[in-house]
């Protein structure tokens, strides 16, 4: 035998079992689950027990009805909501990497035991002023735990809360998911009992600025004071809408994005109005017809000055990818402006029912299981890996670079925009490519450890909805459909990125 002909048996002898393992676990499966996609299999039916007939062919039946179906469309948007949080996310990651990056050494030397003093000081009093005999072992633990983390990191340095930081994404994924249902736990988690206290006294607060009276046999709750935050947070909205539309004309007319890129940046900009309006979200209807009006007479502004064109004229969609980006980060910040409105609305009705301010149930509560998924979302993704690669990342961009804008006179907001953010785009480009498609295939051990989907559906994302109908029913040919579906989606979702984002990064 030839000896490139031995070493090639060779080869795939040695090769042999990882190549069977793939063909038997992984190829056959993904293979025969596209046959089950159109067919209607279904465990009730087709099984040992019953005298049925081989599962049969029908077509596109499962996509149809999926697409027809009630649940679809809601699982999809739960799916969508969580994703929400993804920018936030990143922004977040790449804060603290940035601050992590920071060289402590010879800073502090003086300060350091002031601080470390000031720091436990201030961690006692908080216990015993703000929780007192309400709280429990396990939040004096946690809050303990919090401030000896900060004043350890005074004497120890970067690397101290660099290890910190990144501790908990070593913990499993279902322990921590347990840890937080406990947390989030009505009657005996820290989070509430925490809140009690606080809670308690802004009701005797909110009772004395505002006025409970009966009208036509209804009860009713004024407060100047609320509703003028209500417009104040509304304002801040359409503020923030203001600065993203701003920053989307000065890219688009300096040539630093395409007119594809402008238009789907404004429609990310115009969401939320246009979704609060649409679920009478707006406590007032004056307080959404104001918003509205203003996003509209400002999208009339800019269609009417994008007539003369840019200064400066660039690709359709030039850099969609990192301008898509900081628009969902400010889209973000919208909603969470409408949110404040919508409580600031509702804060004195509130606290004029019976029993007055009252921790939210969390997870148990339709309207606060995904805010309480979502904000255990964020935690896990400050210290996931998206900080190492934002600090390797960091690390190879050159000094002279910074060296030269200090000549030029930049600012630290300057520098960051025009050296860091841009530099710094391939690992963005990484991590939200990442992070899109990690948000779509995601949520099942999240919903079936911590909700069960619930309630009422609030928590179910696709890939739950694909384990309920798959092992709960037994509906193995429509849960194909839906996987298959997912599949399409990230495929889809994964290649406009990668042709939209990935130009501006290699150009």
């Amino acid at each position: 035998m030839d000896r490139n002909v031995r070493r090639t048996v060779n080869g795939f002898l040695f090769l042999s079992p990882n190549i069977t393992g793939f063909m038997v676990f992984t190829a056959f499966p993904i293979v025969f689950s596209l046959y089950m996609a159109f067919t209607d299999w279904d465990l009730t039916l087709h099984n040992m027990f019953k005298e049925t007939s081989w599962p049969r062919f029908i077509f596109v039946a499962n996509f149809i009805e999926l697409l027809q179906s009630k649940e679809f469309p809601k699982y999809f948007g739960n799916t969508l909501f969580f994703m929400m949080g993804l920018p936030l996310g990143m922004a977040l990651s790449l804060l603290l990497a940035i601050l992590l990056n920071q060289d402590l050494k010879g800073r502090f030397t003086n300060i350091r035991k002031v601080f470390f003093a000031g720091v436990v000081f201030f961690a006692s009093i908080s216990i015993l002023v703000v929780f007192g005999m309400k709280t429990t072992a396990i939040t004096i633990l946690l809050t303990s735990v919090f401030w000896l983390v900060m004043g350890t990191g005074t004497w120890v340095g970067a690397t101290w809360y660099r290890t910190v930081f990144y501790l908990p994404h070593f913990t499993s994924g279902v322990a921590t998911f347990l840890l937080w249902k406990k947390m989030y736990n009505p009657q005996t988690g820290p989070i509430n009992l925490a809140l009690v206290g606080p809670l308690e006294s802004a009701t005797t607060v909110i009772k004395s600025i505002s006025r409970s009276e009966v009208v036509g046999g209804v009860a009713t709750v004024s407060s100047p004071i609320f509703t003028g935050l209500e417009y104040l947070f509304l304002a801040a909205m359409v503020g923030t809408f203001f600065m993203g539309l701003r920053r989307t004309w000065k890219w688009w007319d300096d040539g630093q994005a395409g007119l594809l890129s402008a238009i789907v940046c404004v429609a990310f900009l115009a969401l939320p109005f246009a979704i609060g309006s649409g679920a009478g979200w707006f406590a007032h209807p004056n307080a959404g017809l104001i918003a509205g009006l203003a996003a509209a007479a400002v999208l009339v502004v800019y269609l009417v000055l994008s007539i003369k064109g840019p200064s400066f004229k660039s690709a359709f969609a030039f850099n969609m990818g990192s301008m898509a980006l900081i628009t969902l980060m400010i889209m973000v910040i919208e909603f969470a402006f409408l949110g404040f409105s919508i409580v600031s609305a509702n804060m004195p009705a509130n606290a004029w029912a019976s029993g007055g301010l009252r921790p939210p149930e969390w997870l148990a509560n339709y309207y606060w299981a995904k805010p309480a998924i979502m904000i255990m979302g964020l935690w896990g993704a400050i210290g996931s890996n998206n900080v190492i690669l934002y600090q390797a990342g960091l690390s190879v961009i050159s000094k002279e670079l910074y060296e030269a804008a200090d000549v030029d006179g930049a600012t630290s907001m300057q520098k960051f925009w025009n050296v860091t953010w841009p530099q710094l785009a391939p690992t963005t480009f990484f991590i939200f490519v990442m992070g899109i498609i990690g948000g779509l295939q995601g949520g099942f051990e999240m919903a079936r450890t911590m909700t069960g989907g619930g309630p009422a559906g609030a928590t179910t994302t696709m890939t739950f909805f694909l384990y309920e109908q798959g092992f709960d029913s037994g509906r193995l040919g429509y849960a194909s459909a839906v996987a298959w579906s997912i599949f399409v989606m990230v495929m889809v979702i994964t290649l406009i990125n990668w042709k939209y984002g990935r130009k501006h990064e290699t150009e």
